[in-house]
Parts: structure tokens; sequence; C-alpha cells
């Protein structure tokens, strides 16, 4: 019989220890809630023997036989639910995990998963999974790490991503199902949930690892059809690299629907870097449009004359005109008694 290698007889001997130390664990935390007995008809039972009680040292035989009755009827019910109870109890006590169980779990996932790590310090058991792609979207490795401290809690886990390739739109997706390194199990809820209660490490493992691969558009956090790609930063769409330009002051990512060009120059701006000219409406860079000298407005350089528009300009014309037209009349003039002069 060939004997162990030493790498095996210390992987044996930590998965051991490990199941120890999960055995205890779920010893103290125990997820079994009391309130699932429910022993209703034990008030019941107490109050109809208070009534025969009270009805037989009045006197009141008639309606102490009634009593009794009822009294029957709610030891019976009684009976029912503690029935319920002791299979509930029983079910609980016979499911709980030797540390046998625990152990052979734990080797089980030595074959199952390329890495696992069993850490004493951390409190933690840890799995690797295969590189993961999902509508050949590449999403690389993940690593299922179990917080012991944390069993018989809700979120007594977390799923990281070892080489992230995040959606474009947040950087904390790194799944179409895990956000902020926490799992939308879906309808693995209920399995994973009764997985750890029960501590069945192997398929809590597997059960997890399983949802990883799997794709649901209508629950996740970010769809798959928007997660490659660059988010335009004055629509807020995805587009692909090959429809985004950068705009040439802010340097934006803008999709080709927002782009604008300067009407002088032809270089691509965002929408925040160009401004309309008051003239003729189109758009122009900081570099290729000024301000009127009057009114300050902004101009492009033909709609302006020597600094003024030509609005400012017409205004300076009518201002000017009335002037003009009372020094053109005639001179008139007397020369002597009665008699007007107009000079040729």
């Amino acid at each position: 019989m060939t004997r162990p290698s030493r790498k095996r007889r210390r992987l044996v001997k930590r998965c051991y220890r490990m199941a120890e130390h999960v055995k205890s664990r779920l010893a103290t935390t125990d997820a079994f809630d009391p309130k699932r007995i429910k022993l209703t008809s034990l008030e019941r039972v107490d109050r109809q023997s208070q009534l025969i009680t009270a009805s037989t040292e009045l006197g009141y035989r008639a309606a102490s036989r009634v009593l009794q009755e009822r009294l029957l009827d709610a030891l019976i019910m009684l009976q029912s639910e503690v029935d319920e109870a002791i299979i509930v109890v029983t079910k609980r006590v016979d499911n709980a995990p030797t540390v046998k169980d625990l152990f052979a779990d734990l080797i089980a996932l030595d074959r199952e998963f390329s890495c696992v790590e069993l850490s004493f310090r951390e409190q933690t058991i840890s799995v690797t999974t295969e590189p993961i792609e999902l509508d050949d979207i590449y999403l690389g490795q993940f690593r299922i790490v179990l917080e012991l401290r944390y069993l018989g809690q809700t979120h007594a886990y977390r799923v990281v991503a070892v080489d992230p390739n995040p959606a474009c739109s947040c950087d904390s997706t790194t799944h179409p199902h895990v956000q902020n390194e926490e799992l939308c199990e879906g309808e693995g809820q209920k399995p994973i949930e009764n997985a750890l209660n029960d501590g069945r490490l192997l398929d809590f493992f597997t059960i997890v690892n399983q949802t990883l691969h799997t794709y649901n558009a209508d629950s996740a956090y970010v769809a798959l059809r928007d997660w490659s790609g660059t988010e335009c930063r004055d629509c807020g769409s995805t587009v692909d690299e090959d429809q985004i330009s950068s705009c040439s002051q802010c340097d934006g990512q803008i999709c080709g629907e927002c782009t604008c060009s300067c009407q002088r120059c032809d270089e691509v701006y965002c929408d925040d870097c160009t401004t309309a000219c008051e003239g003729c409406k189109d758009h122009f860079c900081g570099s290729c449009i000024e301000c009127c000298d009057r009114c300050d407005k902004p101009f492009c350089d033909d709609c302006l004359k020597e600094g003024v528009c030509d609005d400012c300009n017409d205004e300076e014309e009518e201002t000017k005109t009335p002037e003009n037209d009372n020094a053109s009349e005639p001179a008139v003039h007397t020369d002597g008694m009665g008699e007007a002069v107009v000079p040729a």
C-alpha cells in the first residue's frame, strides 16, 4: 500500500482540524428557530381546565361536562402539535453534521476545485472557480469565501473577483449577479441557505459555483449586452469603443450622436465645450468664437464687423440718422424787410 505524500497528509490533517472547528461553530450558531414549534392549543387546554375547576366548585355539573368535552378536543389538538414539533426537532438533530461528514466535504472540495484555502486565522474556507465566460464575455475566476464567524446570518460568504473584468458602468459589478462581493442568489437562495444551515459545505460551494455560471438578464445588476464598451458622458449610453470620440478640450468620452464639430476648426467637442453663435446659430469652440464689444454676446468671426455684431451696428446707425437729416436742410435767413433769401 502506497504511503500518502507529506502534502497529502498535511491536507488531511488541516481538513480534519477545520471540520472540528466548523462543527463547533455550527453548535454555537445553530440556525434552528424555536418559533417553528407552535403549541397554540396549550393555552386553550389551560383555559378549559380553569373553567372546569370553577364550574365544579359552583356545582354546575352540566356545564362541567360540556367543558370536559372541549378540553378533550383541545388535548387532541395539542397532541397533534406536539407530534409535529417532535418531527421538526428530530429532523434537526438527525441532520446535524458530524465531524466525519464535514471532513468528507472538505476532502471532496479539494477534488472539485483547483484551489481550496483553509484559514484558521481568518476563520474562512474559500475555493476558486474556473474562469467564467458568459455570452462571450470573459469574467475571469472568482473566489467564494465562506466566513465561519457569520454562520447562521443572512450573508455568511463573499464572492471576490480574482482577475476582475467589471462592467464599464460600475466597477463594483464584477459579474451580472455580483455587486460589492455580494451574490444575487435568485432561485439558489433557499438551497444555499439550507446547505449552510445543515453544514453541507460541498453542496454550498457547488450551488454558488453553479449560480455564477448562469445568467438571468431579468435579475442582472448590469446586462451582458451593456457590459463592455464605453459610457458616453453626455447621454449616459454604453457604446462600442469604435463609436466613441474624445472631446478635444476636456477629453470627455462622447458617442457619435452627442459629438459637436466646430464650424471653423472642425475639431470634435462635447456639448459643454462648444458655444452657439447668436447670429448664425452654428457651434464653435472657445478659440473660434468671440464676444461682441457692445452686448457681450458670443458670435463667430463672420457675424462680427470690427468686433461688433449686426444688431449693435444697426442700433448705432439708427441713433446717428436724425442728426444727419437736420444737417442736410438748407439754411434760411432774411434779407431786408419781409424777404427771405435762400442761398443757391
